[in-house]
């Protein structure tokens, strides 16, 4: 309600016309969470398919248990067994910082209503922001903070990366009626105002 989607998709613009790869999703307030389903979505912009394509076989496994469709491409690649012990999941969250660090250049990433997100994506996401140092890499998460009051994932997630000073918050709030007015009198001023 505040706008952050709106500022979240101008920073994106910039970065793509300055030719920077980004990827954008969304956590939604469905009863079922969809597990790792942001991920994917980043994983399947074309930049981070592409970079998907340069990774050994044993990564393109792992990946496609978010995306299926990489076993439609190389039927002779193995299926994916089930995750039953810490290495698995490890080697799992491993494949996707592979893909990750395969980009080229400076990678932004946005999640958009991060209070909605499932507690599997978001340790995901918290495990890649601490082996993904070695790549310029940027996440920008919007939450709503009256919706994350009781979302134990997402507040351990934001301590953690507070504690590590990998986090940098900005709070938005709604225009004063003084600020409404200004920026009203802008627009205004600037849609009357020639092109030179």
């Amino acid at each position: 309600g505040i706008g952050t989607t709106r500022l979240a998709e101008e920073l994106l613009d910039w970065a793509g016309k300055l030719g920077h790869a980004w990827a954008s999703s969304r956590a939604y307030a469905v009863g079922g969470a969809l597990n790792y389903a942001p991920i994917a979505d980043w994983l399947r912009t074309p930049r981070l398919r592409a970079a998907i394509e340069t990774l050994d076989d044993l990564w393109r496994v792992e990946l496609a248990r978010l995306l299926p469709e990489l076993l439609s491409a190389r039927p002779d690649l193995p299926r994916p067994g089930t995750l039953t012990e810490a290495w698995q999941q490890q080697r799992f969250f491993q494949s996707i910082a592979q893909a990750l660090q395969a980009a080229p250049g400076p990678l932004l990433l946005h999640f958009d209503d991060m209070q909605w997100g499932d507690g599997e994506t978001l340790h995901l996401l918290q495990f890649l922001l601490h082996s993904v140092r070695r790549r310029p890499l940027l996440v920008l998460g919007t939450l709503r903070t009256v919706d994350d009051v009781n979302h134990e994932p997402l507040g351990a997630m934001l301590k953690a990366l507070r504690h590590n000073h990998q986090l940098t918050e900005l709070r938005l709030g709604p225009l004063s009626r003084e600020e409404t007015r200004e920026l009203v009198e802008q627009a205004a001023g600037a849609a009357i105002t020639p092109e030179l």
